[in-house]
Protein backbone atom coordinates (compact mmCIF):
# COMPACT_ATOMS: atom_id res chain seq x y z
CA UNK A 1 0.00 0.00 0.00
CA UNK A 2 3.00 2.28 0.85
CA UNK A 3 3.87 2.17 -3.23
CA UNK A 4 0.72 3.87 -3.57
CA UNK A 5 1.48 6.67 -2.16
CA UNK A 6 4.91 7.12 -4.12
CA UNK A 7 2.85 6.59 -7.69
CA UNK A 8 0.41 8.97 -6.73
CA UNK A 9 3.57 11.54 -5.23
CA UNK A 10 5.15 10.80 -8.92
CA UNK A 11 1.97 11.76 -10.83
CA UNK A 12 1.53 15.00 -8.52
CA UNK A 13 5.51 15.94 -9.18
CA UNK A 14 4.66 15.19 -12.93
CA UNK A 15 1.62 16.90 -13.72
CA UNK A 16 3.35 20.02 -12.01
CA UNK A 17 6.02 19.68 -14.52
CA UNK A 18 3.74 19.20 -17.12
CA UNK A 19 2.20 22.62 -16.13
CA UNK A 20 5.29 24.17 -16.54
CA UNK A 21 5.74 23.66 -20.37
CA UNK A 22 4.65 25.86 -22.51
CA UNK A 23 2.14 24.51 -25.35
CA UNK A 24 2.54 25.39 -28.78
CA UNK A 25 0.03 24.50 -31.55
CA UNK A 26 1.60 22.89 -34.91
CA UNK A 27 1.84 25.60 -37.69
CA UNK A 28 0.69 24.84 -40.71
CA UNK A 29 2.83 23.56 -43.29
CA UNK A 30 2.31 25.81 -46.14
CA UNK A 31 3.61 28.91 -46.07
CA UNK A 32 0.98 31.78 -46.23
CA UNK A 33 2.34 33.19 -49.57
CA UNK A 34 1.68 30.56 -51.26
CA UNK A 35 -1.83 29.82 -50.10
CA UNK A 36 -4.01 30.46 -52.57
CA UNK A 37 -8.44 30.06 -52.29
CA UNK A 38 -10.92 29.31 -55.22
CA UNK A 39 -13.67 32.11 -54.97
CA UNK A 40 -16.82 33.26 -57.55
CA UNK A 41 -14.26 36.13 -58.70
CA UNK A 42 -11.31 33.32 -59.26
CA UNK A 43 -8.12 32.36 -57.56
CA UNK A 44 -7.15 34.90 -54.55
CA UNK A 45 -4.51 34.99 -52.23
CA UNK A 46 -5.50 34.13 -48.61
CA UNK A 47 -4.47 37.64 -47.46
CA UNK A 48 -7.33 39.12 -49.68
CA UNK A 49 -9.95 36.79 -47.82
CA UNK A 50 -11.66 37.84 -44.81
CA UNK A 51 -9.82 37.31 -41.58
CA UNK A 52 -10.44 32.92 -39.93
CA UNK A 53 -11.58 33.60 -36.16
CA UNK A 54 -8.53 34.68 -33.65
CA UNK A 55 -6.27 31.74 -32.95
CA UNK A 56 -6.67 31.12 -29.06
CA UNK A 57 -4.66 29.22 -26.75
CA UNK A 58 -5.74 26.42 -24.95
CA UNK A 59 -6.03 27.49 -21.61
CA UNK A 60 -4.19 23.95 -20.06
CA UNK A 61 -1.31 21.87 -21.36
CA UNK A 62 -2.71 18.65 -22.88
CA UNK A 63 -0.95 16.63 -20.50
CA UNK A 64 -1.70 18.41 -17.65
CA UNK A 65 -5.49 17.61 -18.25
CA UNK A 66 -4.33 14.14 -19.24
CA UNK A 67 -2.21 13.61 -15.85
CA UNK A 68 -5.01 14.68 -13.83
CA UNK A 69 -7.70 12.21 -15.77
CA UNK A 70 -4.75 9.30 -14.71
CA UNK A 71 -4.87 10.90 -10.54
CA UNK A 72 -8.58 10.42 -10.45
CA UNK A 73 -8.82 7.52 -11.89
CA UNK A 74 -6.62 5.77 -9.63
CA UNK A 75 -8.05 7.38 -6.61
CA UNK A 76 -11.34 6.16 -7.58
CA UNK A 77 -9.78 2.89 -8.00
CA UNK A 78 -8.15 2.83 -4.40
CA UNK A 79 -11.44 4.68 -3.11
CA UNK A 80 -13.69 1.41 -4.38
CA UNK A 81 -11.95 -1.19 -4.07
CA UNK A 82 -12.53 -4.09 -1.92
CA UNK A 83 -11.78 -4.28 1.93
CA UNK A 84 -10.58 -7.87 1.74
CA UNK A 85 -8.04 -7.32 -0.82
Amino acid sequence: MRWLGWLLALLVTGAWILSQIPYRAAAPNTPAETQWRRTRRGWEHVSRLSPGPPHVEPALHPGLVAAAEILVSVGALVALRKQGE
